[in-house]
């Protein structure tokens, strides 16, 4: 079919082109306008400026332009995904912004569908879950919404296609089930954002005829992006053509083709039909408002790159070299002193070679032009110049001593702070005394349970739980592994001792679970915790895995409840950091699907965000657990007791064969569930990414 075919096909009567009374207009776009953020120091320009149209009920309108012209950003106004700048959408009369977020929320689930470039479908979910989505999200019943998605689904060609995941199914099937999920709760409205971009030729045109047909049927109005002309001529009612955010021209395919507004518009028509005999009027074409790059600075003189040197590198932005320089200068202030010092030719050409090297890499850098933005040399100068001061000094003062050379310590001052510190310790053991007491409850109610849990259990049903699990998970040969484990620890009679090590660790990773998920969600979320947590993250991973006894013992005295505590703080920053990553690495397409089709914030963090962060998470509780093992000798110091004390009573008598076996069965306690969580995440990276 050609292209002027396809406009007598799909293009709305003439009575069409009347302006449609208000009964007509099911969606109005009111001067609408969008700005992001400024850049410092730049100004950014409007992604959407002053766009204002009416859709008619029932109609297929398309946003075109080409990239970066506003047509997605524009859409995403329909449905609340983008808050304007200014300007309003209203639907049916009612004004969007008004909406409460319950309301806001109603409005996306019932009343309009949408689908995305490149799909959006949740991987973790079948495809028959993918198009029952926007009931689920509403609270419908189980049994309700599998059947209105198999009804979409069969609609779509895809009957017996319910139980498959998205990686099964071709890239033409993926857009169907798109295209099933948006239509399940019935909407009147359709947003589609290049639906049909990411296809090949013969399943784009099928999969289009589809699309034609079921909107026809259900008089949906349907706003599709779309950059491709022969594609909105051949489905739209009326197009709308966007050039850097403003609305250009607006009318049927038959108007764009034969009274283009623009030279541009007829330009990108040219090869989809004739065009008028009548003269085009060309206008002013808007000069692009995209952010014009920094101008290069110009480099320095010679004169002052000569005098200020490595300084020079550092104000022309290039720090890395400044500091380059820095040692060579410092290099040559301690040849030239030494050279002073013993009246040594040789010293001062070597204190000379080095100023010169220093020089000259100054010299052919910092007076390029650079787009690094200068910055200011005095500070870097000031610096250079103090520091070869005193390396000079140093070289010919040898036997000088003073506060220069040694830091002026005060130890007053430490044993005052040091006291200070003790008593904040007493004041708080005493204020909160009863939290303290709670805690240690708490704590150690978790350890005796698990404990007596496994210690009451005949020893073959934790036994061929593990092997049973390592089988399914990673095979026979993790399985053998596993059993040739279990007999390791039990012949040489660890077997109690692991128990009470299991229980340690099982309370660690237990609550470092509990903290670290909900504090990697916020930092995930929030940036102000970002900038608040992950200082005090840094030092948690810093500290000598002894320190963290310190504060335990200090607040909880000895035993296993402050081991435990103890465990905890070293074991925790890696599941909040790999928690806060797996959210941030969740894609933006799932998560903005869920909220096109009415998703809370709880049910996008339990239905997407956190099932596609699922292997972080299992990353992180890999990671808490092995690091909880590796604090079971450091905890026994303070009576933890198990696996841990057996190495520490070795060490202390230095028995070493006794130290090494019991040292082999710790290792074993923490590599077989490395092992099978690791096969775990592989399995899983297979299930939703296999192609």
């Amino acid at each position: 079919m050609s292209a002027v075919h396809a406009q007598e096909a799909f293009a709305v009567p003439a009575s069409a082109a009347t302006p449609p009374s208000p009964a007509d207009v099911v969606l109005e776009l009111r001067n609408l306008t969008k700005h992001y953020a400024r850049r410092r120091g730049q100004s950014a320009p409007p992604a959407v400026q002053q766009v204002s149209l009416q859709v008619r009920r029932g109609e297929v309108l398309c946003l075109m332009g080409t990239s970066g012209s506003g047509k997605s950003t524009l859409l995403r106004h329909i449905n609340r995904l983008i808050e304007p700048s200014s300007g309003e959408v209203l639907i049916d009369g009612a004004a969007i912004s008004q909406l409460s977020a319950q309301e806001l929320r109603t409005l996306r689930s019932r009343r309009i569908g949408m689908v995305f470039q490149h799909f959006g479908l949740l991987p973790h979910r079948s495809v028959r879950d993918n198009v029952a989505l926007p009931l689920e999200l509403r609270g419908e019943p189980e049994a309700q919404r599998h059947a209105a998605a198999d009804l979409q689904l069969q609609a779509m060609g895809l009957d017996g296609w319910g139980e498959h995941y998205p990686h099964e199914l071709s890239g033409g099937m993926q857009q169907r089930v798109g295209l099933a999920r948006a239509l399940v709760s019935e909407p009147d409205i359709l947003l589609m954002d290049e639906p049909f971009s990411a296809l090949d030729p013969t399943i784009r045109r099928d999969l289009q005829s589809h699309f034609l047909r079921v909107v026809r049927e259900r008089g949906i109005t349907t706003l599709l992006v779309t950059h491709d002309p022969a594609e909105a001529l051949r489905l739209a009612d009326r197009i709308a053509v966007l050039r850097h955010g403003q609305l250009i021209q607006l009318g049927t395919p038959s108007e764009l083709l034969e009274q283009p507004a623009d030279a541009e518009v007829a330009d990108f028509f040219q090869d989809h039909g004739a065009r008028s005999d009548t003269p085009v009027t060309v206008l002013p074409t808007p000069v692009k408002r995209g952010v014009a790059p920094a101008p290069a600075s110009p480099g320095l003189s010679l004169a002052q790159t000569l005098l200020l040197g490595p300084a020079a590198l550092a104000a022309s932005g290039r720090g890395g070299l400044y500091w380059l320089g820095f040692a060579l200068e410092l290099g040559a202030a301690a040849a030239l002193g030494q050279g002073l010092a013993t009246a040594s030719l040789a010293w001062g050409a070597l204190a000379l070679l080095g100023l010169l090297c220093s020089r000259l890499l100054s010299l052919t850098l910092a007076r390029r032009p650079s787009r690094q933005g200068r910055s200011d040399w005095r500070l870097p100068w000031l610096v250079l110049l103090l520091c070869q001061a005193l390396v000079l000094w140093r070289v010919l003062a040898a036997d000088a001593s003073g506060p220069w050379l040694q830091f002026p310590a005060d130890r007053q001052v430490l044993l005052g702070t040091a006291a200070a510190i003790d008593q904040l310790i007493g004041w708080s053991q005493v204020t909160f005394e009863s939290t303290f007491v709670g805690v240690i409850v708490a704590v150690r109610t978790v350890i005796e349970s698990i404990e007596s849990l496994l210690g009451w259990l005949p020893w073959p049903v934790p036994a061929l739980a593990l092997v049973l699990l390592a089988w399914r998970s990673a095979g026979a040969a993790l399985a053998l592994t596993s059993a040739v484990a279990l007999l390791y620890i039990g012949l040489f009679g660890f077997w109690e001792r692991t128990i009470a090590t299991l229980a340690l660790v099982g309370s660690s990773v237990l609550i470092s679970l509990l903290i670290g998920v909900p504090a990697g969600i916020l930092l995930a979320k929030r940036a102000l915790a970002r900038r608040l947590i992950t200082p005090l993250l840094d030092v948690m991973q810093t500290l000598p895995t002894f320190v963290y006894l310190i504060p335990a013992v200090a607040f909880f005295s000895v035993g296993k409840t402050p081991a435990v505590i103890a465990t905890v703080i070293f074991a925790l920053a890696p599941m909040i950091r790999l928690t806060a990553l797996g959210i941030q690495e969740v894609p933006k397409t799932a998560v903005e699907a869920a909220l096109a089709h009415g998703a809370t914030p709880w049910q996008i963090l339990t239905k997407v965000e956190l099932p596609l962060a699922a292997g972080s998470l299992l990353l992180g509780i890999n990671q808490t657990l092995v690091m909880s093992l590796s604090m079971v000798v450091v905890a026994a110091l303070i009576g933890a007791g198990g696996l841990g004390y057996d190495v520490m009573t070795a060490l202390r008598n230095i028995k070493g064969g006794e130290g090494m076996l019991a040292g082999a069965a710790i290792v074993f306690c923490a590599l077989i569930p490395d092992r099978i969580i690791q096969a775990t995440l592989r399995q899983r990276d297979r299930t939703l990414h296999q192609s």
